[in-house]
């Protein structure tokens, strides 16, 4: 055909080069549409994460149980968008602190923003009512049948867990526990009391295990290291197992047997005011232990949003607990668990 309509053969090669050329062409405009196509996939699909409507919260009761010291308590959970019940999800406990309630640490602690995003469920006790002279609303961790194994607060916290996994798929390997002041307090008597249950756990603005009342106040008397890890050997027993903890450091280091010669310092400055963070591992080089010092900053949720003790201008100390969590799970015998020092100190999640 083309010798039809071209009598000179260099007329003939000409086409033909063009139409190679054109060949060559098609297939690189295929392959630039293919990759527009991918993109505008990529960036519809994070749209479509953006969009997403927020995750639903669920307000629920635990009875009181036959244990000492068991009381009704309120709760509410926070399930995300992604949450499908095929994949085990983690769980985090927030625990509130005296003067304030589970919707105040709700707000402040904006856990819920990051549970949609990273897809975990988060569970805000509510501690309901309390026997004896107490702040309000106080978590009683001072009180032996309160932070004992099988009794009290401790053990209706633990039931609460057991609640939530009832409804939800929830990962047993990746239950944690944090929480404000008391609540701090609380988190810790978690970790002791169900020692080898709770993946890792995170104290801010808190106090040791076995405290007494008077370790608070403007002159607090606080009991040395080796009577506290005492204690914490007699509530762990045989069940003793070392729990990853954010934001403590004298008596889990001893009772662990935490080299403190394993520190590995982080310093900054947040607003002018500086901080410090200092990472202990243990004996297979995995993290241990997270110390935050922040100074110059009042009591509270740090970099929190506003509401009831919450410190907005701080770091954000929910995103790096969050951080140390998702690389804490629970340990075997045989595992131990490495963590990015450069992922906890994001300040804000991207």
């Amino acid at each position: 055909m083309i010798r039809g309509w071209f009598k000179n053969p260099r007329q003939i090669n000409s086409v033909r080069r063009l139409l190679e050329w054109l060949a060559v062409l098609g297939q690189y405009a295929v392959t630039v549409w293919q990759m527009l196509a991918r993109t505008m996939l990529f960036l519809l699909q994070s749209l479509a994460r953006r969009l997403r409507p927020p995750g639903s919260n669920i307000r629920k009761i635990l009875r009181a149980r036959a244990y000492r010291g068991s009381r009704r308590r309120e709760y509410l959970v926070h399930v995300p968008p992604s949450y499908e019940r095929q994949e085990r999800l983690p769980l985090v406990m927030v625990l509130h602190g005296c003067n304030q309630d589970h919707v105040d640490m709700q707000t402040i602690t904006r856990f819920d923003e990051l549970a949609d995003r990273y897809g975990f469920i988060v569970v805000y006790p509510f501690i309901t009512g309390y026997r004896g002279v107490r702040l309000r609303n106080c978590w009683g961790w001072w009180r032996r049948v309160e932070i004992s194994r099988g009794s009290g607060e401790v053990e209706d916290l633990w039931n609460i867990v057991n609640a939530v996994r009832r409804s939800y798929r929830i990962d047993p390997d990746r239950v944690h526990v944090t929480g404000l002041s008391s609540g701090a307090a609380m988190a810790v008597a978690m970790a002791i009391a169900h020692s080898g249950k709770i993946a890792s756990c995170a104290a801010v603005a808190g106090v040791a295990y076995g405290e007494s009342i008077w370790a608070l106040g403007k002159y607090p008397r606080v009991r040395n290291t080796g009577a506290t890890v005492a204690e914490m050997n007699q509530a762990m027993g045989k069940r003793k197992s070392l729990t990853p903890i954010f934001i403590a450091r004298e008596s889990w280091c001893t009772c662990f047997g935490i080299d403190p010669g394993s520190a590995d310092v982080t310093q900054g400055r947040h607003g002018g005011k500086p901080w410090s963070l200092t990472t202990y591992s243990d004996a297979n080089g995995a993290s241990a232990l997270n110390y935050l010092v922040l100074q110059e900053y009042e009591h509270g949720w740090y970099g929190g949003a506003r509401g009831p003790f919450s410190v907005p201008d701080a770091p954000d100390v929910s995103s790096m607990i969050w951080s140390f969590f998702a690389r804490h799970p629970r340990r075997t015998k045989n595992q131990s668990v490495q963590i990015s020092f450069a992922e906890q100190l994001r300040l804000k999640a991207s």
